[in-house]
């Protein structure tokens, strides 16, 4: 770059990547927090009536081997306890399947419009894939 030295660069390098590096610290909060759910109080509240978790729901759907890529986690982060539905892209029998999963854990009815975004976003994902949509459900 003209006009510039490299040392100038080096410190400007190195101040963003100290504030990247915090953003994505605190990215990985705030996932880490919706990923509880509905709270530590709620979570055993409904384990203790033998209902899995979302996520353990999603894992028991999906092939041992397949990753999942879930999607969507921030949205309507801070207003509900969690995430209400838990959405993303994992493999069911060898085959490419966009995944929603009701999180009861959260608040009944939190977001309820704003699930259903997300739930038709998946739809859309899955067209655009060619992918199957399943949705594991709690009894």
């Amino acid at each position: 770059m003209r006009g510039t030295n490299g040392r100038s660069l080096d410190r400007r390098f190195a101040a963003n990547a100290a504030v990247m590096r915090a953003h994505v610290e605190d990215l990985r909060d705030k996932v880490a927090v919706i990923r509880e759910g509905g709270g530590a109080a709620a979570r055993r509240r409904h384990l203790g009536r033998g209902k899995p978790l979302p996520r353990e729901r999603v894992r028991a759907l999906l092939d041992p081997s397949s990753s999942f890529l879930e999607l969507s986690q921030l949205v309507a982060y801070g207003r509900y306890d969690g995430g209400v539905f838990v959405t993303g892209i994992g493999q069911i029998l060898g085959r490419e399947c966009a995944v929603v999963a009701n999180d009861a854990v959260v608040k009944s009815g939190a977001g309820a419009h704003r699930g259903l975004n997300r739930a038709s976003m998946m739809a859309q994902v899955a067209m655009a894939l060619a992918a199957v949509v399943n949705g594991p459900h709690s009894a």
